[in-house]
């Protein structure tokens, strides 16, 4: 921002560039960025910083009222769900699993979050992962239809026969009115 100011765009370039290579998601470093790209004729980079920039001002603008919730209740479980949710949706796994974890060390039998992990893993094709975690479920939440589903359908995934029809007739004697496991 310094050789911004100085109106050094070259070096502004190169520095903000360092800047979004050492955090990716550092908005204010893409929104700088472009504004360097634009002013040395780079349109092309200066557009793409500015939809990076966009993006990630998309997902700040979704997360806030979550993350206003969580200032005064670290441990509220609706609003670092919410959070996990949004950021699966952009496709940010790390942090989508970061924050599932958040859940379950705070409640560790709290079902939505295994779901959301063995989700996120399968999304990966981490498919070992994904039974893991599906295997954990049944252990926490062994009345819990779903985490039969799940350990079935990755299990099938895996080639695993045995185990996939053990798993989906778990699921069905839970939840007999349900089709999935069908």
């Amino acid at each position: 921002v310094a050789y911004m100011q100085l109106k050094d765009y070259p070096q502004a370039v190169s520095a903000l560039e360092n800047a979004v290579k050492l955090q990716p998601r550092h908005k204010s470093a893409h929104y700088n960025l472009a504004q360097a790209y634009a002013k040395i004729g780079k349109p092309n980079r200066a557009e793409a910083e500015t939809r990076t920039f966009e993006e990630l001002h998309q997902v700040d603008e979704e997360t806030k009222p979550h993350r206003r919730k969580l200032e005064g209740d670290p441990e509220d479980l609706r609003a670092r769900y919410a959070i996990a949710q949004i950021y699966a949706k952009h496709g940010w796994i790390e942090e989508a699993l970061e924050q599932c974890e958040l859940l379950l060390s705070i409640q560790p039998d709290f079902a939505p979050a295994y779901v959301a992990i063995i989700q996120l893993y399968i999304s990966q094709k981490q498919l070992q992962d994904a039974r893991a975690w599906a295997q954990q479920l049944t252990q926490v939440q062994p009345s819990l239809s779903s985490g039969y589903y799940y350990l079935g359908l990755i299990s099938a995934e895996l080639g695993f026969v045995d185990a996939t029809v053990e798993a989906y007739q778990k699921a069905i004697s839970l939840d007999p009115k349900s089709p999935s496991a069908y």
